[in-house]
C-alpha cells in the first residue's frame, strides 16, 4: 500500500512568494493565531522551504514514529544518543540533507534543501583551493546564486550582511547549515575567524553519511 505524506507548516503571511507557494500546496489563514497555514505534499517540501526561506525543525519523536510505518529515508537515519554537546550527524536524503545536532543537550533535526548546499558548493568551487574568503562574501554570493534579493539595501542594492546575519533562520538555511554539510564532506574548512577555505578539488553528491563534532 502506498500513501502520500502531507506536511503542515505555520508561517507569517508571505506576500512575495504567495503565488509560487500556492502552486505547491494549499493555504488557509488561522484568524486566531494570525498565521498562514500551509500544507504541502512531501515531494514539494524542498521547493517550499526554499521559497519560505526557513529551515524546518523536526521533533525527533515524530521521525521515530514515522520510521515505524516506513523505511528510513537514507542509510544511518536512526541516530544513537550522544551525551557530548554539539554532536553533528549529516545524512543525504533524496531531496534534502538531514542534519542532527545537540543544542543545550537537546537533539535538534534540520532539513536543508540540496539546492541550497549545491549553490554553496558552486560558490566555493569558483575560488582557488586554499584561498580563505570572508563569510560575508561567501554568503552574498550564495544569495546571488539562489536569486534572492530581500537582503539587498533599498537605495544602493548592495548586500546587507548585518540584516542577513541577524535573521537567524535565513542565516542557518542559506549559509551556516550548508557550510556544515560542505565541511563534513571535507570540501571546506570553516575557520573560527569566519573565513571559509576550499580544501578539495571537487564537491560530489553521494550517499556518504558524515559524522563529526561541531565546532
Amino acid at each position: 500500500m502506498t500513501t502520500q505524506i502531507i506536511v503542515r507548516l505555520e508561517t507569517k503571511y508571505n506576500q512575495t512568494n504567495f503565488k509560487q507557494l500556492l502552486e505547491l500546496g494549499r493555504y488557509e489563514w488561522d484568524r486566531f493565531k494570525k498565521r498562514a497555514v500551509w500544507t504541502f505534499p512531501l515531494n514539494n517540501l524542498r521547493r517550499a522551504i526554499a521559497l519560505l526561506g526557513h529551515t524546518i525543525e523536526i521533533d525527533p519523536n515524530d521521525l521515530k514514529l514515522l520510521s515505524n510505518y516506513a523505511p528510513p529515508i537514507g542509510p544511518g537515519f536512526s541516530v544513537p544518543r550522544y551525551k557530548s554537546k554539539g554532536f553533528v550527524r549529516i545524512t543525504k536524503a533524496p531531496k534534502v540533507y538531514v542534519i542532527k545536532t545537540l543544542i543545550n543537550k537537546e537533539e535538534k533535526t534540520y532539513l536543508v534543501p540540496i539546492e541550497n548546499v549545491q549553490a554553496a558548493a558552486n560558490v566555493i568551487t569558483s575560488y582557488k583551493k586554499f584561498t580563505k574568503v570572508k563569510s560575508s562574501t561567501v554568503a552574498e554570493r550564495i544569495i546571488r546564486e539562489l536569486g534572492i534579493i530581500r537582503f539587498d539595501r533599498l537605495v544602493s542594492g548592495t548586500f546587507d550582511w548585518a540584516k542577513f546575519f541577524g535573521n537567524r533562520k535565513d542565516y542557518y538555511n542559506y549559509f551556516y547549515l550548508p557550510m556544515k554539510v560542505l565541511e563534513a564532506k571535507h570540501f571546506i574548512k570553516h575557520h573560527k575567524n569566519g573565513r571559509v577555505e576550499r580544501v578539495k578539488d571537487e564537491f560530489t553528491e553521494n550517499e556518504i553519511i558524515c559524522t563529526r563534532r561541531a565546532a
